[in-house]
Order: structure tokens, then C-alpha cells, then sequence
């Protein structure tokens, strides 16, 4: 079996799965028994193995953008690639936890273990989310050597927070085979924690 997700538009659940979508399906992903393969779909093999890749899919009742929002950051700090409109790629089931946990309670996700059946289109995927990360990394770190007071000790708790998270999953996707898509995260990190000295270096002088 497949999971299939992509550009869908104008296509009916049926054509993917010989059934309609029920009110309670996650609507961003199909599961199929061929794959779909084209500029505008993409597929992984379901594998049910736990050690494999993890596709991640959620619906919110509603229209409750900030939330996507939210979870879109989290998921990008935890090189977590956005696939499609509410479905993330996550290097271990480990995570899946931590962007339930953002969800509300009438909210729909669903988790699959899976393999690629097109390892370029991860690899790019991650690349780009490593290049997300690194700007909303940036951003955090400008506004910490800008801050002052409790905003500072705010701003060093949640880097020093996202550093270990993107530590560990970057060696998440090394265990997976992906080291060089996630290898300038370590002078990142690197870059982050001397940043972070320098504030409070700062901070002490005054």
C-alpha cells in the first residue's frame, strides 16, 4: 500500500482509495494500492516498520490558520519537512507526540511509517526546510542580541530549547542516511550557542 499526497484538486478520494472520504478521514492524504507518481503527486510505501520515516497529517475543523501557522514553525525547527498543506515528513515516530500535542481536541491526524519511493524529492524537501530553519533561527538570534530584561532571558531559554531539539533531529536524519541534507545544522547550532554567549557576556558588563 501507498500514501499518496499532492496537488489533488478537482480529484476524487475514490479515484485513490475505491471509497470516499468519511467525515472522521484525514483529508490531506490518500492511501492507495499503486502508487501515484507525477510533477503534482508524490507516494511512499506504507511499511508499518516503526524504525522507518514518518509522514505526519492533521485536519482542524474550521479555519483556524494560526494554528497551521504554529505548527508549520514548530515542524520546520524540528526539520520536519512540510509535504503538502497540513502533512509533515518526520525522521521518527518520537516527534509525532510533540505536534499532536499542538493540535485541538475535535482536531484528526493520522500517522503512517513509510519509505520513499523517490529519495530525491526527501532529500530536497529537507534541504529546504534546513534553509527555513535557518532563517527563522537568525531572526530569533537578531532580536536576542537587540533584546533587554526578561525578554533576553525569554529569548536565551528558547533558543537554547530549539538548539537541543534540532541537534537531536538532526542526528535523527543521519541515522537515516540523510547526513549531508542536515549537515549545516551543527555550525548552526554552533553559531546559536557562541550568540548566545556573547549576550550574556554582555549582559554581565552592564
Amino acid at each position: 500500500m501507498y500514501v499518496v499526497f499532492g496537488v489533488t484538486s478537482g480529484m476524487s478520494s475514490r479515484s485513490f482509495e475505491g471509497r470516499y472520504k468519511q467525515p472522521n478521514d484525514v483529508r490531506d492524504v490518500h492511501v492507495s494500492e499503486v502508487p501515484r507518481i507525477n510533477h503534482v503527486l508524490h507516494s511512499f510505501v506504507i511499511t508499518n516498520n516503526e524504525d522507518d520515516l514518518v509522514i505526519w497529517t492533521f485536519d482542524i475543523p474550521g479555519y483556524e490558520t494560526h494554528i497551521y501557522s504554529f505548527i508549520k514553525e514548530r515542524a520546520t525547527l524540528l526539520l520536519c519537512p512540510r509535504v503538502d498543506n497540513s502533512t509533515y515528513l518526520l525522521p521518527d515516530v518520537s516527534l509525532v507526540g510533540e505536534l499532536n500535542s499542538m493540535l485541538y481536541k475535535d482536531a484528526r491526524s493520522a500517522t503512517y511509517f513509510v519509505r520513499p519511493t523517490d529519495r530525491s524529492f526527501v532529500s530536497k524537501a529537507l534541504r529546504d526546510t534546513v534553509n527555513a530553519a535557518r532563517a527563522l533561527i537568525m531572526e530569533k538570534v537578531s532580536n536576542l542580541l537587540r533584546s533587554r530584561g526578561l525578554a533576553t532571558v525569554r529569548l536565551i531559554d528558547e533558543l537554547g530549547s530549539i538548539n537541543e531539539d534540532m541537534i537531536a533531529s538532526a542526528n535523527l536524519w543521519v541515522r537515516k542516511g540523510f547526513s549531508e541534507e542536515v549537515s549545516g545544522i551543527y555550525s548552526m547550532i554552533d553559531y546559536v550557542r557562541s550568540s548566545i554567549e556573547l549576550k550574556r557576556s554582555r549582559s554581565r558588563r552592564k
